[in-house]
């Protein structure tokens, strides 16, 4: 049980970071007062830091299975 939380926990920011991106865009288009595509920049920016995560998730379970087998 105590596994699948640490699974959730691991994969959690896949859903909260482009969802954080979009909200601190839209905050920095509300601030400037002007309207422009910063709602695009903050989904391709939670998309990179979506593929990002997911990498370092890869090497750090192809790490840790390496380390199993030895």
């Amino acid at each position: 049980m105590k596994q699948k939380w640490k699974d959730f926990f691991a994969y959690l920011p896949f859903v909260l970071i482009p969802v954080l991106t979009v909200c601190f865009s839209v905050l920095l288009r509300l601030a400037q007062g002007e309207k422009s595509e910063e709602i695009i920049f903050g989904i391709m920016l939670g998309l990179v830091l979506d593929l990002l995560y997911g990498i370092a998730l890869l090497i750090r379970d192809k790490i840790r299975s390496g380390r199993e087998k030895d």
